[in-house]
């Protein structure tokens, strides 16, 4: 039929992507750089995954880190996964519940993701 189908990107997303390609820059779209990362390694287009991590590194916040930390586990980026826990740590230290809520979201939907990353951030496994 010529018809493509992704169900696991959202168009906006997708749409970016392509622009990339053609441009070797993003729209100024409200675009979501964490899936924008999760696509640009799914679809193996490197340069495109180094600017969203350089991105993502540049812009880690208490509203974003469980986010860019998920994302940086399903994508093998060790750099940018050890800063967002290092980012939750240090912020628990000082007795700030930095991404508590959406941790407890993470851990609901999806339990066995959760416990690997907290595994993994916790004995480096």
């Amino acid at each position: 039929s010529g018809k493509i189908e992704i169900t696991d990107a959202s168009a906006i997303t997708m749409e970016n992507i392509l622009f990339y390609i053609y441009h070797e820059d993003l729209k100024e779209d409200d675009v979501s750089i964490v899936d924008l990362l999760i696509q640009a390694e799914k679809y193996a287009i490197a340069d495109l995954v180094n600017m969203c991590v350089k991105i993502l590194k540049e812009n880690l916040s208490e509203e974003n880190v469980v986010d860019v930390m998920t994302a940086a586990f399903l994508t093998n980026q060790e750099d940018l996964f050890e800063l967002a826990y290092e980012f939750i740590f240090k912020s628990r230290i000082d007795k700030q519940t930095v991404g508590v809520e959406a941790w407890k979201e993470l851990e609901e939907k999806k339990p066995t993701l959760a416990f690997q990353m907290l595994k993994k951030a916790m004995f480096k496994l």
